[in-house]
């Protein structure tokens, strides 16, 4: 199907936990996150030559940030993962869409993250929630990959870069 010209809520987009195996993923929505930032930023290496007086770069590699806000429920299995993975030093392989997985063309990333707790607001006002910040580590199974969505919810991925 063709892509149409269109607005996408960033409501819509949707952080998935794999429950299953690597090579036979089950995606778990992860209804208890509020926030989620994802930035893709390349590093890059001095390429300059003598043959021109502006310094020239190119990229070397991605450095793929993203940071979530959770809410705190002990009785929700996606934010005990969660948190207990940040306890732990554990990965969580994740798969974070700008859509549902079910949307054609929705985008994102997967790859297995390690998590840290970066705080939790307890002001006496406040719900309860975490800031999270997860970062792709090595894993024998999977590197980072960008994905995009196809038809049947099947994903089309590609290592960053490539």
């Amino acid at each position: 199907m063709a892509a149409t010209s269109a607005v996408k809520p960033a409501i819509k987009a949707v952080v998935y936990r794999n429950t299953g195996t690597d090579g036979t993923p089950t995606w778990t929505a992860q209804t208890i996150i509020r926030d989620v930032n994802v930035s893709k930023p390349w590093d890059f290496g001095d390429a300059s030559t003598r043959a021109s007086r502006a310094k020239l770069f190119h990229p070397t590699q991605m450095d793929i940030q993203v940071t979530m806000t959770a809410r705190c429920d002990d009785a929700d299995a996606g934010y005990v993962a969660i948190d207990n993975a940040a306890c732990s030093a554990a990965m969580l392989d994740l798969l974070i869409l700008d859509g549902p997985i079910t949307t054609e063309g929705s985008r994102g990333v997967r790859a297995y993250f390690h998590v840290s707790d970066t705080g939790q607001d307890q002001a006496i006002g406040n719900i309860l929630y975490k800031n999270y910040e997860f970062k792709p580590g090595f894993n024998t199974n999977r590197l980072p990959q960008y994905v995009v969505m196809g038809s049947g919810s099947s994903i089309t991925a590609t290592d960053p870069g490539s």
